[in-house]
C-alpha cells in the first residue's frame, strides 16, 4: 500500500464508485424507456466504467504483485538457511 500515491482512489473507493455507476446505469435502462436520453447517457457511463475498472484492475495487479514480492522476501532467507544446512 505504500506505493499506493494519496491522490489515487483506494480498491475499495473503485468498487463502490463502480457499484453505484452500474445501479445508475440499470435505473436508466429500467426506468427512462425515452431512448434519446438513454442513447445519450449509457455510452458516457459505459465508458466511464470502463476507465474506473482498468485503474481498479491496475491497483488490484499492483497490490497483488507487492504481497508476491513480500512473501518472496520472507521466504528467500529460509531457503537460504535450509542451503547452508544441507552444505554441512
Amino acid at each position: 500500500m505504500d506505493d499506493v500515491k494519496t491522490s489515487e482512489p483506494t480498491t475499495r473507493q473503485l468498487t463502490e464508485l463502480l457499484t453505484s455507476i452500474a445501479r445508475l446505469s440499470e435505473q436508466l435502462q429500467e426506468y427512462d424507456t425515452r431512448p434519446h436520453p438513454r442513447n445519450l447517457i449509457c455510452p458516457v457511463l459505459d465508458k466511464v466504467i470502463e476507465e474506473y475498472k482498468a485503474l481498479y484492475m491496475s491497483l488490484d495487479n499492483a497490490h497483488q504483485q507487492a504481497r508476491i514480492i513480500r512473501y518472496l522476501g520472507k521466504a528467500q532467507p529460509v531457503n537460504a538457511l535450509g542451503s547452508k544446512g544441507a552444505e554441512t
